[in-house]
């Protein structure tokens, strides 16, 4: 799954979410309950698209739980309240901004099933890019999608390989 929004064209939000949540739904039933939400550095508005995610696969009839400024948490915290809660809920969905500068949610990362990355367009740099790759595939956790926000085209088939399908919106 990825997304692109384009700032140079008119969009309806609603079916863009839509796309995102039944790629996510396909995935998770096959494997996918934990997944993180994340960027490699802050990305203003970020917080909106795990929100907009979760409430969908509410409307769903899912139960889910969105753990948000899971950074203020250690990495063991936040690990027992998933294996306390996993069994209640049928996804449950990490949003953390700042990957590259918080170790914890690195760790975490591993315990996830995938991750869904933000990027935007004149924001997210090359090098942290390829850093957030190199430290999934280090933890051996899928990159299930991409949001790539506010971008005038897709390019990121050059870093992530050709194959790489986008939702244009």
């Amino acid at each position: 799954m990825s997304f692109m929004e384009n700032k140079n064209r008119s969009y309806d939000l609603n079916q863009t979410y839509s796309i995102i949540r039944n790629n996510i739904e396909m995935g998770m039933q096959e494997k996918w309950k934990t997944l993180m939400i994340t960027s490699p550095t802050l990305i203003k508005g970020q917080h909106m698209i795990a929100i907009n995610i979760a409430s969908l696969l509410s409307k769903e009839g899912k139960k889910v739980l969105l753990l948000t400024n899971t950074q203020n948490n250690s990495f063991s915290k936040i690990k027992q309240l998933v294996d306390q809660k996993q069994s209640d809920y049928d996804h449950i969905l990490f949003f953390s901004t700042n990957y590259l500068n918080n170790v914890d949610m690195q760790r975490l990362t591993a315990t996830c099933d995938g991750v869904v990355l933000v990027l935007q367009e004149k924001v997210t740099k090359k090098e942290d890019m390829k850093k957030v790759k190199m430290l999934l595939q280090k933890s051996n956790t899928d990159l299930i999608g991409i949001i790539y926000r506010k971008a005038p085209k897709m390019r990121l088939n050059r870093f992530f390989g050709k194959g790489r399908k986008a939702v244009e919106s």
